[in-house]
């Protein structure tokens, strides 16, 4: 073979390496730590709801607040963010990686008397008689990321243990 130029190069030496060292194992290990965290929805589930405060949950009106988390009722795993794996190390390693998740909440959100003036109660009743702010039980939503550690053995993610809380915003610039 003749090299002429650089792309010839990489085309006929490098990227089938890294494509069989590094992106197919890459790959499977994605695959495989996907399905372990799926398999820990339980765990995540108590992780969350020992982690999450009323601060990071959001209500779907501008003029409502979460006074109470009550319950997280159901995890699901979205999405696995795991480090490419450095071809001159150990396949088998501990790692930290980023488990995407969205969960379904229960809380007790406050609507404020503005929120009720704008559900009907007339401007001058709310001037003179300002509604006091109500307290309901809803339903909410919340997305984000749990950062946690595993050991790799064998590409399986294994002792997956949940370290810290990420934010939706983190994990949108992480992406």
């Amino acid at each position: 073979m003749r090299i002429v130029d650089l792309d010839t190069v990489w085309k006929e030496l490098f990227h089938p390496y890294f494509d069989e060292t590094v992106l197919k194992p890459w790959e499977e290990e994605r695959r495989n730590a996907l399905s372990a965290a799926k398999a820990l929805a339980s765990e995540l589930k108590s992780f969350l709801t020992s982690h999450l405060s009323e601060s990071m949950l959001k209500t779907s009106g501008w003029f409502a607040t979460v006074v109470k988390l009550l319950s997280v009722d159901v995890v699901q795993v979205d999405s696995v963010d795991t480090p490419i794996p450095n071809m001159h190390q150990s396949a088998d390693r501990k790692v930290e990686f980023t488990i995407a998740v969205s969960a379904d909440c229960t809380a007790v959100v406050r609507k404020s008397s503005f929120y009720m003036a704008l559900l009907g109660i007339s401007e001058e009743n709310v001037k003179t008689q300002p509604a006091p702010p109500e307290e309901v039980e809803e339903k909410i939503s919340w997305s984000g990321g749990i950062r946690a550690t595993a050991d790799v053995i064998n590409r399986q993610f294994q002792n997956i243990a949940p370290q810290s809380l990420v934010s939706e915003e983190e994990l949108r610039t992480k992406h």
